[in-house]
């Protein structure tokens, strides 16, 4: 019986992190090797690392009781998608497009090619962006230009794998780094 669920206010009882937050951990543990597992699986839904490692470990299969809990963050849809839908998981591309680096990983990996939805994301980080542009969009990207010229590293690279010419707008950048100033 959940006696939090008949209090006012139960985000002020204490042990309340124990009760909701901690006790799909908690069972993960206990039973992750024990076929009693299964009795539990309404719990294991509600946390995005027990949802996912029970479909992953145990199911060896999808856990459409715990997707909207693993959905909830860019990693474990990431890794619910690498390890164990094998391909586009569309309920999960929401929180993923909020990571450069999961959108990235995504694009890379399972969309074989751009995922428009996470370029955004992309677009903020310097070493996402260029990589994007180099293996993904396979040239100039002009979205993650303005994180890439605020590296000196991937500002050089850019220059160098992709533009194969100066790099304007990276050029402040590289100038205070020496190895990439002497490149």
């Amino acid at each position: 019986m959940n006696l939090y669920q008949h209090h006012s206010n139960p985000e002020k009882l204490k042990h309340r992190d124990v009760a909701y937050e901690k006790v799909p951990k908690l069972i993960w543990e206990k039973y992750k090797d024990s076929p009693e597992i299964k009795n539990y699986e309404d719990i294991l839904a509600k946390d995005p690392l027990t949802a996912y490692g029970y479909a992953r470990d145990v199911i060896k299969g999808r856990f459409p009781e715990g997707e909207k809990a693993i959905t909830t963050g860019a990693k474990y849809s990431y890794y619910y998608v690498l390890d164990v839908t094998k391909g586009r998981f569309p309920d999960g591309e929401k929180a993923i497009a909020t990571s450069a680096r999961y959108s990235y990983f995504y694009a890379k990996h399972v969309v074989y090619g751009r995922f428009p939805e996470g370029e955004k994301a992309i677009a903020t980080n310097a070493p996402c962006s260029y990589t994007y542009a180099r293996y993904i969009i396979k040239g100039r990207w002009i979205e993650g230009e303005k994180a890439i010229a605020a590296s000196a590293r991937y500002s050089y690279f850019y220059a160098k794998h992709i533009i194969k010419d100066r790099f304007p707008e990276g050029e402040n950048a590289i100038a205070t780094d020496a190895p990439c100033s002497y490149g």
